[in-house]
């Protein structure tokens, strides 16, 4: 059935409803919809609540797969209060709310119902603290600008200085001056060499309610009053066509906080204030010429907020080495820093070419680029609050040969070569001593039909106890039914799309951050294996040799765990 007759189904099946519940319901008709800002592709329904309030109801051409709008009218109706929009539309459900897409009239009485108990709380004064809870929504409703104030620093108690700085069209503060001029630097690539000016931050045991927003200078002046704060406020002097930002925060629920923005502006450079000595002029003067707007905040470290705390502070700590920045070691490098790593160090000496861009994270426009140089470029603008990314594009055996101490700062290696040569002498350096700190070793297997994470410490267990002298591993996952025969000098490339590169990016990636923070400690040995049917497919099947130390992948499509040989 067409989604359009689903639709005209289901408003029969709401006009049939209606009148059997509520016999004066009507259609809506154009400019009731109008007023709440609908347009004629939506049908909706008038119904009485009360004598002096009315509700329309009404739903889009994507009904029942969409949820219902509702708004109150009529004389009594309230215009303002919790969960009423501007345009008097009511929020009567979040964003995340589902409906019953195959029973439209009990959705219908939902939200009649859900209307009819908001009338009656907003009568009676209640859902006050809903101003608090959703206090950003609020504020930002209340906005006199179109612009935004973007933040890098926690809303969180004390009062303090802000560092403002500004790239393009957008104004971003912080407590923290080196991390906002990093922070610039690597979203636009390019040195940030101009000064910050000051802005405040003002910490309020209580939010105010959208009816208390300060709306001029002074309100502004009366909230750091009341908050024993007057004093900082002077400081902040917008003059000569410059700009200062004040942001407000405080508590909101559940241990959360909430915040919002005040620009304040001196309008045009103009040379100074007739009769007073350049930047001399007072404060009441200065203020009588700004301009005063609210302005929406855009926190650009939320990101932050998804990862699980205790992931996020073993992410924050780990400084990761990369040997190899093709599509294994590329990804996984993605996959860090978007876990919250902000420190690594990159090792490649190849350049990105058009047969790499189908499984690499890097795209066209990196084409000939040193894939370790352009690697540092694209994560540090993607996740500008990045510490560093140090990038070599060179073999990683020749930096150390000249600087020793390059791996000295640095929690855990990732080798991702798949280079025998490469990873044998990683292996030579930690069985005699000279490098201590655990190293993870991954490869892929032919058509990517498994991914090895080996992780290794010390001296007592080597990676060349798992393979022959020429690489070749003794407990292969895979083995197949012909030779994978490739003729070309330059060398095989095995044929494997993103998809099935993607578990192995994310078996290292996990693997390095829990021997980084100590959740697993070397040696481990982690295998993800495909589905068995697309091993056969590729004319392949499980080694004898691989279940019988690992176990029997049986159908596939999982991550096993082994134990490491011993020499």
């Amino acid at each position: 059935m067409a989604i359009m007759d689903t639709r005209a189904n289901a408003v029969k099946i709401i006009d049939d409803w209606l009148r059997v519940a509520f016999p004066e319901a009507a259609r809506a008709n154009t400019w009731q919809l109008d007023r709440s800002g609908l347009s004629s592709a939506f049908t909706g329904w008038c119904l009485r609540l009360r004598q002096d309030v009315s509700l329309l109801i009404a739903v889009d051409q994507l009904f029942p797969y969409t949820k219902p709008v509702a708004a109150f009218f009529g004389p009594g109706a309230p215009k303002d209060g919790p969960h009423i929009e501007d345009d008097g539309r009511l929020c009567l459900v979040t964003s995340e709310t589902t409906t019953d897409s195959l029973d439209p009239a009990g959705v219908v009485a939902h939200f009649l119902d859900k209307a009819s108990n908001l009338l009656g709380a907003l009568d009676r004064g209640e859902l006050r603290e809903d101003y608090v809870v959703d206090f950003e929504a609020y504020w930002s409703r209340s906005s006199t600008t179109g612009q935004s104030v973007q933040t890098l620093f926690d809303i969180a108690p004390p009062t303090r200085s802000l560092f403002l700085g500004t790239y393009g069209s957008q104004r971003i503060v912080s407590d923290d001056e080196e991390r906002l001029r990093r922070w610039i630097q690597h979203r636009v690539g390019v040195d940030y060499k101009r000064d910050f000016d000051r802005s405040l931050f003002l910490w309020m045991d209580s939010l105010p309610e959208p009816s208390a927003y300060p709306k001029s200078y002074p309100d502004l002046r009366t909230l750091f009053d009341k908050a024993n704060q007057a004093s900082t406020l002077d400081g902040v002097k917008p003059i000569n066509g410059s700009d200062s930002v004040v942001v407000l925060g405080g508590p909101s629920s559940l241990g959360r906080t909430a915040g919002g923005a005040i620009i304040l502006s001196s309008g045009e450079k103009r040379r100074e204030y007739k009769g007073f000595r350049p930047g001399k002029a007072p404060a009441a003067t200065l203020r009588s010429g700004l301009k005063f707007n609210l302005a929406s905040i855009r926190r650009v470290d939320a990101a932050s907020s998804r990862i699980p705390l205790p992931q996020l502070i073993d992410a924050d700590f780990a400084h990761i080495a990369i040997i190899g920045c093709g599509s294994l070691g590329a990804g996984a490098a993605r996959l860090l820093a978007q876990q919250g790593v902000k420190k690594f160090s990159l090792f490649d000496s190849d350049t990105l070419g058009w047969e790499n861009i189908g499984r690499h994270e890097l795209g066209a426009r990196n084409i000939g680029a040193n894939k370790a140089d352009a690697l540092k470029a694209k994560l540090l603008a993607d996740l500008p609050d990045i510490v560093n990314i140090a990038s070599y594009g060179t073999d990683w055996r020749r930096v150390i040969a000249n600087d020793r101490s390059v791996f000295e700062s640095v929690s855990v290696i990732i080798s991702a070569t798949g280079d025998w040569g490469s990873n044998a002498a990683l292996s030579d350096l930690q069985s005699a001593g000279l490098l201590e700190i655990p190293v993870i070793y991954t490869w892929l297997e032919r058509n990517a039909i498994a991914a090895h994470v080996v992780a290794l410490q010390g001296p007592k267990v080597s990676l060349r106890s798992g393979f022959d002298n020429t690489g070749r591993p003794l407990t292969a996952a895979a083995s197949w039914w012909s030779e994978d025969l490739d003729p070309r000098c330059g060398g095989a490339a095995s044929p494997y799309g993103a998809i099935d590169l993607a578990a192995g990016q994310s078996l290292a990636a996990r693997a390095a951050l829990d021997i980084a923070s100590g959740s697993a400690v070397a040696p481990v040995w982690r295998v993800w294996v495909g589905l068995s049917s697309d091993l056969e497919q590729g004319g392949g099947f499980w080694s004898a040799a691989f279940k019988s130390v690992v176990g029997d992948p049986a159908e596939g499509g999982k991550t096993m765990a082994g134990q490491w040989r011993t020499e």
